[in-house]
């Protein structure tokens, strides 16, 4: 997963320092927003393909088995459409929602009305969307895993999300927020160091507020910070990637007793009466 997961982050990050070079501050306040929907596309791509390699090696890691990144691939490549398809769809999905909700207000903006009062409530209106949103999110948030692993469609890997959280939203909604928390916290612990190291060495400046000016950094400090980017993204992405599969399989044992499966595709003997693979203690249970 490492392997993996080091490839793709040096990918990643030479996409990016490639954007940050070309854009490097040339457009003033826009250059953030410009860096970040330039390097959109290959994010979006190099997820599908995380997701992809790192839900095969983690489905196999539950056997008890390894899987190399030959294999991984002959076993992703057939769904990348199909999974490419369905993350456009669940990215889109919930910034769409919350546009939606907007539009009134962007709309009554545009006309030049100038109610304070009505303003206020088409914002209201548009936050309402936000928590909608969310829950879309955590709703198909299985639908990868189950597209990968069951050889579903896009249409019936939702389906069988949206059937696996129901009941069960917010334990999967606890799970995944913490795991993007503890991911960042990671990425920061990581990145930090180094740009305070950029600053040492006097590879960044200060902008006003005494923080570093990342509209307008010079070749070193992204050079360093892509270094940083490396590292950090080497060890989150198959983090998350094992959060994504590990509660998909933790919903599908709860509902559907997949753990007799799973058990049985380990080649794990049937006892009766201390479960599959279960280990007998000969020795009476002491109180």
């Amino acid at each position: 997963m490492l392997a993996l997961s080091l490839g793709l982050a040096v990918v990643a990050q030479a996409g990016s320092l490639l954007v940050n070079l070309l854009v490097k501050g040339k457009t003033g306040e826009a250059t953030q927003t410009l860096r970040m929907l330039a390097g959109l596309p290959l994010e979006l791509l190099l997820n599908v393909f995380a997701t992809a390699l790192l839900t095969i090696v983690v489905s196999r890691a539950v056997l008890g088995r390894s899987a190399t990144a030959g294999e991984a691939w002959r076993d992703a490549r057939p769904r990348l459409l199909q999974l490419l398809g369905l993350t456009l769809l669940t990215v889109l999905l919930g910034p769409g929602v919350v546009l939606l909700g907007f539009t009134p207000l962007i709309g009554y903006t545009l006309a030049g009305q100038g109610s304070v009062a009505i303003a206020g409530l088409l914002t209201l209106v548009g936050l309402l969307t936000v928590p909608v949103a969310v829950w879309l999110w955590m709703r198909f948030s299985l639908a990868a895993p189950a597209l990968m692993l069951e050889k579903q469609g896009v249409l019936t890997a939702l389906s069988r999300s949206r059937r696996l959280v129901r009941g069960a939203w917010w334990r999967v909604f606890g799970i995944n927020l913490l795991g993007h928390v503890l991911a960042l916290v990671v990425a920061m612990v990581v990145v930090v160091p180094f740009q305070f190291l950029g600053l040492l060495l006097g590879f960044e400046s200060l902008d006003a507020q005494g923080l570093p000016d990342t509209a307008d950094q010079g070749v070193a400090m992204l050079l360093l910070l892509a270094v940083a980017g490396i590292i950090a993204g080497t060890f989150t992405t198959p983090f998350i990637a094992a959060v994504g599969v590990l509660v998909y399989i933790d919903q599908r044992i709860r509902r559907e007793a997949l753990d007799i499966e799973l058990a049985r595709a380990a080649g794990l003997p049937e006892q009766s009466g201390t479960g599959w693979g279960a280990q007998g203690d000969p020795a009476p249970a002491r109180r």
